[in-house]
């Protein structure tokens, strides 16, 4: 198969354009094996690769694309599906939805963009968050800790998993708090596919009061996803 029969020529475009933040061009390059002067040549056209290299480029360059949706996007939000939240708060019966778009808020009581739940005392209440993506977890997880932590505030997150961040070590796995992976990735409301990430559901007890009991939770929100799924591919 040559590269051309892969649309190369059309896929060159959303390359370059994945491949500009600094650093993306060398990690693909170290992924597929070349150099990067050599990746260089390929993405200007002056270089036509061998099929096989071809199929790895498209391989790791769409691998990247999906990344960057998730850190470069202008996209932020993407929002909490209702089967999610209605399992969850079957167990946890929020009263504030602390990061919620004002069209899609799943509490009657809640912060948005402009009362900024950043900024507001949670103390009272049960907490949902599904924060704005990008730069905003690391943000949304500490305030989490310190509320559950200093003001004896129950708080569930959903988040992309990022084991690999600092953030991740400081706030989501901290002594006390509850990780339930979400097996295979979850369509969020008004998507039309998956997610490019792993989700999981964070629960961040009372402070003093470990031990809450999720038995089953996890089943549960795997069962939903499939046939969620299914119902989408009908």
């Amino acid at each position: 198969m040559a590269s051309s029969d892969l649309g190369w020529g059309k896929f060159l475009a959303k390359a370059n354009k994945t491949l500009a933040p600094r650093g993306s061009k060398a990690a693909v390059a170290r992924k597929v094996g070349i150099g990067r002067q050599e990746l260089h040549r390929i993405l200007k056209g002056e270089r036509e690769p061998r099929a096989g290299l071809a199929i790895a480029l498209f391989s790791a360059i769409e691998a990247q694309h999906n990344a960057s949706i998730h850190y470069a996007s202008e996209k932020e939000e993407w929002g909490t599906p209702d089967w999610l939240y209605d399992i969850l708060n079957k167990t946890f019966k929020f009263t504030l939805d602390a990061a919620a778009s004002t069209s899609d808020a799943k509490c009657k009581e809640f912060f948005d963009k402009e009362t900024n739940g950043l900024k507001q005392c949670w103390s009272g209440h049960r907490v949902w968050v599904n924060p704005p993506y990008g730069k905003g977890p690391p943000l949304w997880c500490e305030k989490a800790y310190r509320e559950s932590r200093e003001n004896g505030v129950l708080v569930v997150l959903l988040l992309a998993s990022r084991s690999s961040t600092s953030w991740w070590h400081d706030y989501v796995i901290a002594p006390g708090n509850q990780v339930i992976p979400i097996r295979g990735r979850i369509i969020f409301s008004g998507a039309s596919n998956c997610a490019p990430f792993s989700s999981v559901i964070v629960i961040m007890p009372p402070w003093g009061k470990e031990g809450i009991n999720v038995a089953g939770i996890g089943e549960r929100i795997s069962k939903a996803r499939t046939i969620q799924s299914r119902h989408k591919k009908e």
